[in-house]
């Protein structure tokens, strides 16, 4: 199961979940969307058999939409496999959902582990339904964060069962087209120096090295 937040941004998302299903490889497929205070891409967005979408309001920035998200998916029937992506995430190498599987699979055998798809130092998270429940106890991020370094909380939570993969053959699964706008930027700065705030006590308190600073 792919899932993916989007807001305002749907060309991209389309971009992301066509190429997505075209370059997955020899695996089952499937989608949810949640568009983050966006009615008119969520009215605007294709209808897919394949597909699933939720619109949630207020704005809920990174965190709290994607804890909407994996809750929106552990709805339905269970899956085997999340991915948790960006919407402006273009899946550019073949088989990617096929490679990433059995590779998760041959490192965590029992599926009780973390694995990021690391390019550029961006990430997206594959992880299994048990893993998700028993390791990060039913919520994927941290809501005292709202945008960034929650990421690293997770890797935390997970310990030593987490493990990365980048790329194929030399070629990484997908790339990222960072669009945000001059007023966007000033709006994540501020949410960033925020969340900094939260990530910094804790990691005084934990001894964590703060290599996302």
């Amino acid at each position: 199961m792919l899932g993916i937040v989007s807001r305002q941004r749907l060309g991209l998302l389309r971009h992301c979940l066509n190429s997505a299903i075209v370059n997955a490889g020899d695996v089952e497929f499937g989608a949810t969307v949640v568009f983050d205070d966006d009615i008119e891409g969520y009215l605007a967005c294709p209808e897919y058999p394949w597909l699933t979408k939720k619109l949630i309001t207020p704005r809920h920035y990174y965190v709290r939409s994607v804890n909407t998200l994996i809750s929106t998916i552990m709805e339905g029937p269970l899956p085997d496999y999340i991915v948790s992506i960006d919407d402006d995430t273009e899946f550019i190498q073949t088989p990617w959902a096929e490679v990433c599987v059995s590779f998760f699979d041959e490192q965590f055998p029992d599926g009780l582990g973390l694995m990021d798809l690391l390019s550029h130092n961006e990430c997206g998270q594959l992880f299994t339904t048990p893993a998700f429940v028993k390791q990060m106890g039913g919520l994927l991020h941290d809501p005292a964060y709202l945008q960034f370094y929650a990421d690293t909380d997770l890797r935390r939570k997970v310990g030593n069962r987490f493990i990365h993969l980048n790329s194929l053959k030399g070629r990484p699964f997908f790339v990222h087209k960072r669009d945000f706008s001059t007023s966007g930027h000033t709006t994540l700065s501020s949410i960033k120096t925020a969340d900094f705030k939260v990530f910094k006590a804790r990691a005084a308190a934990n001894n964590w090295d703060l290599y996302e600073a």
